[in-house]
């Protein structure tokens, strides 16, 4: 989700103009004094003025709009999203927001929600958001954000593609986040998809070549989940241009969705055997995609000590990501190097936490068959509970 003091800069400027604006019935001076202790960056001291406001004219939706605002500032996530409810009610029966004030506490409502990890009623709260208003971008981009963080992968995907259509059709002057940089979207990195979905919004550049444009249609057609149709234009990118290495990745994510593991193998080994200056292009989430996929591969085909250096080369993309030293330790174990085995899977373990709601969990270790032959050394006693 975007940046909570961005969203309520924007929110507290767009208030104000409507301050401004109008005329205030009576109360409305402390509407106006929470606003301006508010902006200031005294959310305590502007607490009690504007619950006295929303006392006094407990039918006007800009008081409750403003508290919200307060409350949120504060991390009052719960009270927060009680308030942003009844400014957006109050104005579903009598009008006063005005079109940005309305999108900002529609925002702030499903914002709220958010942070006090109500997702389900955040989603409910940004779908009725968008259907009342399907041209403001920030409603899909943070419902993608709930989605990733109730762990809904496609969800995220989806209104992300919605995201980026909507996108293009906001005002010269919207700064758009950057999808690529939000904490709430971090299990999305590296995923075909996600990245498909990232390329396939940048226009034509001035390094493209004849591969360029096939890639990043391949890439959206990846992203909103048509399959066939991406790896048709990924491989016809990648016949136009044989030294990109994006448009393998985007090619192995395809076979990948497809099923085709062996296909996406060879075309994910292509892409890191490509993606060497000056034709580097995957960034390291999708470095670390890739060569999981392979390293695991390698393994299943029992070839651990050739799985073992694609899952290096994963860790270094890496350093914090737990299943590539989770399938090191797998690896380490069929080599028969209990020790190497034993640390490689501490260190997967102690870094489990890193793993977003999006992402699957690592597998139980005590009841994974790789590591059977080890359920009665002292040293591994902590992994299987002895």
């Amino acid at each position: 989700m975007r940046n909570l003091q961005i969203f309520m800069a924007a929110l507290l400027l767009c208030a104000g103009l409507a301050l401004h604006a109008q005329q205030a019935p009576a109360g409305g001076d402390l509407v106006a004094k929470g606003a301006k202790l508010l902006a200031d960056g005294h959310p305590e001291d502007a607490e009690p003025i504007l619950r006295q406001a929303v006392a006094q004219e407990p039918k006007r939706a800009l008081a409750w709009d403003y508290l919200g605002q307060d409350l949120l500032s504060m991390r009052m996530s719960r009270e927060a999203a009680e308030c942003f409810g009844k400014a957006v009610s109050l104005d579903d029966a009598a009008p006063e927001l005005g079109r940005s004030l309305r999108r900002e506490a529609l925002d702030g409502l499903g914002l709220s929600l958010a942070f006090d990890k109500q997702y389900d009623a955040a989603k409910k709260a940004y779908a009725k958001a968008i259907a009342w208003d399907p041209d403001y971008a920030g409603f899909p981009y943070n419902l993608a954000c709930v989605c990733a963080l109730s762990g809904d992968r496609d969800g995220a995907l989806s209104n992300l593609d919605s995201y980026f259509g909507v996108a293009k059709r906001m005002p010269a002057d919207w700064k758009p986040p950057d999808a690529s940089l939000d904490d709430d979207l971090k299990g999305l990195r590296g995923d075909p998809r996600f990245e498909g979905l990232l390329i396939s919004s940048v226009g034509p550049q001035p390094y493209d070549n004849a591969g360029s444009s096939l890639t990043r249609r391949a890439g959206g057609l990846l992203g909103k989940g048509n399959f066939q149709d991406a790896e048709t234009f990924a491989r016809k990118a990648g016949e136009a241009d044989p030294q990109s290495a994006l448009a393998f990745f985007i090619l192995g994510g395809s076979q990948e969705a497809l099923g085709d593991s062996a296909g996406a193998e060879k075309s994910y080994q292509n892409a890191l055997k490509l993606n060497v200056p000056p034709h580097d292009s995957l960034n390291k989430a999708s470095i670390a995609h890739a060569a999981i996929f392979v390293g695991k591969a390698l393994l299943d085909a029992g070839r651990p000590k050739e799985a073992l250096e694609m899952l290096g080369a994963a860790e270094e993309a890496q350093h914090f990501h737990p299943l590539a030293f989770y399938l090191a330790a797998r690896a380490q174990a069929a080599l028969k190097d209990g020790p190497k085995a034993l640390e490689a899977l501490k260190r997967a373990l102690s870094l489990k936490d890193n793993l977003a709601a999006v992402e699957p969990p690592l597998p139980d270790p005590a009841k994974d068959p790789a590591f059977a032959a080890y359920a009665k050394d002292p040293a591994w006693k902590d992994i299987f509970g002895g």
